[in-house]
């Protein structure tokens, strides 16, 4: 079903992210957030998304209250396997989509920084991502738009 308040255009943004090649660069996640935390001596585990917003134009859309998923289990061979499901709202075809996120990642422990290598070019390959306590944090600011994400450590 398709969220009657985003435009067309807003709702490609999403698909455009995930399956677009060139996303933008990346940027560094924010100072301050979770600083409190120190990073895991592990990240190992299955994660799944909390948060996960674009900003454009000063209109935020909550992409999981709109259906999007992710699912992803780092294992402790440097492995990742999960998915991310793309709904049809924020598909550019307009069927809803799902992405294996098979590849690997390096992590930093020294840093709390994290790094993606995928098959599926994701934005989740694209940003930066930080470790604090049990979560993933990743910013990617496009110039027009920004996305904010939040992956949680548990099932």
């Amino acid at each position: 079903m398709r969220a009657p308040t985003l435009t067309r255009t807003r709702l490609a943004i999403f698909a455009a992210f995930c399956v677009a090649t060139g996303c933008g660069e990346s940027s560094p996640s924010p100072t301050g957030i979770n600083s409190n935390s120190a990073p895991p001596p592990t990240v190992v585990g299955p994660y799944h998304a909390t948060k996960l917003t674009v900003k454009e134009a000063g209109t935020t859309t909550d992409l999981i209250a709109g259906g999007a998923q992710i699912s992803l289990i780092l294992t402790d061979s440097g492995t990742t396997t999960g998915s991310i499901v793309i709904p049809a709202a924020y598909s550019e075809s307009g069927v809803e989509e799902t992405l294996a996120l098979d590849g690997s990642y390096t992590y930093d422990a020294e840093t709390g920084t994290i790094t993606f290598d995928q098959v599926a070019d994701t934005f989740i390959r694209d940003m930066a991502w930080n470790a604090g306590g049990t979560e993933l944090y990743g910013i990617l600011d496009a110039g027009s738009y920004t996305l904010d994400a939040t992956l949680k450590l548990g099932n």
